[in-house]
């Protein structure tokens, strides 16, 4: 950038002052997200940890210029922080508010005063969870982003692109099955813009060392009907079923999280089965009293 370009525009700027020479109207602010992974959605803490970047756009009169004056020059970067730039935060994020990008990041500034922004973070946010069907479930998650200082009045956002995933890595666990993008104003002025991502749990793996093992298990825990009484292997059955389905239930309630708005089946099914268990073992019993002392032989 020659230097000549560079003192010209700085000369009578100031940032502090929105980008628009009548100060009656809004910034128009474009807005797009792009989602590069899903790096976690925890069910314990009920979060959604995503990496991704967002694209600014907006007008800044105050720094465009004409390129015949400067050799034809229509493009060029300056620090993010030597601009103005909207304090666009994420409200709904489980960490403290900070500003997006960082020092080191420059703005892309076109001859006619277009400013493109693209700062890249990490994102973790409140989700709230439904296990209801899991593993088979379908989780709906939120990123609520505002322009925390400025109202509608000032700032005007659009938002016409849910979660773009041209550079979407694919993750093991999830699908995304949808997404969608809405701009809201609310009592203030103040505007929300709304990203809606629906997840797909993947139900490979939980099929196969969780539903198929419990399906095993209530199928063979039957047998204990055709155990002889005098064998006295009923009562060690009954409790070994009894114990294997309070493993598992506390295998699977570690990956609920703890709240009493929704169960899941496969915990409510899992609860009926110990009950059954329990029942089968008092039956064992009492089989086991009114039966024959093992071993003993009538003379």
């Amino acid at each position: 950038m020659p230097a000549n370009l560079f003192n010209d525009i700085f000369a009578n700027y100031d940032k502090r002052i929105r980008p628009i020479d009548d100060q009656s109207q809004p910034v128009t602010l474009k807005v797009s997200y792009y989602l590069n992974s899903i790096n976690e959605l925890n069910a314990i803490t009920e979060t959604l940890t995503t990496s991704g970047y967002l694209i600014l756009q907006w007008k800044d009169s105050g720094l465009a210029w004409n390129p015949s004056d400067y050799n034809n020059i229509t493009r060029t970067y300056i620090p993010q922080d030597d601009v103005w730039k909207p304090d666009f935060v994420l409200q709904n994020g489980k960490a403290k508010i900070k500003e997006l990008g960082g020092d080191f990041y420059y703005v892309s500034v076109s001859h006619n005063g277009l400013v493109t922004w693209y700062p890249y973070e990490v994102f973790t946010t409140k989700c709230s969870i439904d296990m209801t069907y899991y593993p088979y479930d379908v989780q709906s998650c939120d990123m609520k982003f505002t322009v925390w200082s400025y109202r509608a009045e000032d700032v005007n956002v659009s938002s016409k692109t849910a979660f773009r995933l041209t550079y979407f890595e694919r993750s093991h666990i999830w699908d995304v099955k949808s997404t969608n993008a809405q701009v809201s104003v609310y009592d203030g002025g103040y505007v929300i813009v709304l990203y809606r991502l629906v997840l797909q749990r993947k139900p490979a793996f939980f099929i196969l060392n969780i539903l198929f093992p419990i399906a095993l298990i209530s199928f063979i825990m039957n047998i204990v009907f055709i155990i002889p009484t005098v064998s006295g292997s009923k009562i060690g059955f009954s409790v070994t079923i009894f114990l294997t389905f309070a493993v598992f239930l506390t295998v699977v309630s570690s990956q609920l999280p703890t709240n009493s708005e929704n169960t899941a089946i496969i915990s409510t099914y899992i609860v009926v089965e110990i009950s059954f268990s329990v029942l089968m073992l008092l039956v064992s019993a009492l089989s086991s009293k009114t039966a024959a002392p093992w071993g003993r032989k009538d003379s």
